[in-house]
């Protein structure tokens, strides 16, 4: 699967698993970034992140001082930031390789309940 249809699949799994996050209210900037982060020639892992995360803590800045109050806790945001990012990729990539390699469904044996 190439970058475009993997980065239709973030755009579908991203939101769903930051809804759970500190970042839920910046989601379409940390699912843009990420996107962003997948197109950088030559970036590490590490560094894909560390781009991420700063586009993470200026959408958090900037929604907090638009709203003139605290939106995103700061400290929570950062002290979860890396792990909802990292969730949010690795769990595009567990779609991606299922939509590559489908498999058949397991049959499930359906038990009839007894009879008295």
């Amino acid at each position: 699967m190439g970058l475009p249809k993997w980065l239709e699949v973030l755009a579908q799994v991203g939101p769903g698993v930051l809804k759970f996050t500190p970042l839920a209210p910046i989601a379409p900037e940390v699912i843009a970034a990420i996107g962003e982060a997948q197109q950088m020639p030559g970036a590490t892992g590490p560094e894909k992140l560390a781009h991420v995360v700063n586009i993470a803590t200026e959408a958090a800045q900037a929604t907090n001082a638009q709203a003139g109050r605290v939106v995103i806790d700061p400290v929570a945001m950062q002290s979860t930031a890396a792990t909802a990012i990292s969730t949010v990729v690795q769990v595009t990539k567990m779609v991606e390789a299922a939509h590559e390699n489908p498999t058949a469904a397991a049959p499930v044996a359906v038990i009839s309940p007894a009879t008295t």
